[in-house]
C-alpha cells in the first residue's frame, strides 16, 4: 500500500464513497455502451478520471500507476472532445434562461415521438 494512496482509498471506503464512486462509474458505462445521455455521463466521469489521473501520475508515480492514469484522462478527454458539441453553450459569456419546466414539452416529445403543439403523432 502506497503511504497516501492507501490512506486516500481506506478513507473514501470507510466514508461510503468509494461505493458511490463506483457505482458512477458502472451507469457512466452503461450510459456509453448504450449510447444514452453520453454528455451526462463524461461530465459525470470526469472528476473521477482526474482524481485517478492525479493519484497515479502525481502521487503514486508507479510504471504501471502513470499508464493506468493517462490511459484514464486520455481516454476521458478523447470522449469530451468527441462531443464537445454539445458542450459548447457552456463556454458562451452570456445566455438566456432555459427553464427545465419550460423545456419539458420538447423532452416528452423527443421521448414519446409525439409533436406536444397539435397532439399529432410523427410518423
Amino acid at each position: 500500500m502506497h503511504p497516501i494512496a492507501g490512506p486516500f482509498v481506506d478513507s473514501m471506503t470507510a466514508m461510503g464513497l468509494f461505493d458511490l464512486v463506483k457505482l458512477v462509474e458502472v451507469l457512466v458505462g452503461f450510459a456509453l455502451i448504450f449510447n444514452r445521455f453520453v454528455p451526462l455521463a463524461l461530465i459525470a466521469e470526469l472528476p473521477t478520471s482526474i482524481t485517478i489521473s492525479w493519484m497515479s501520475v502525481i502521487v503514486v508515480h508507479s510504471p504501471r500507476a502513470v499508464y493506468t492514469g493517462l490511459k484514464e484522462i486520455l481516454f476521458n478527454l478523447i470522449l469530451l472532445a468527441w462531443f464537445a458539441g454539445w458542450f459548447t453553450p457552456l463556454l458562451r459569456p452570456r445566455l438566456d434562461g432555459r427553464p427545465l419546466w419550460s423545456e419539458w414539452r420538447g423532452m416528452l416529445a423527443a421521448l414519446t415521438g409525439t409533436d406536444t403543439r397539435n397532439g399529432a403523432t410523427k410518423p
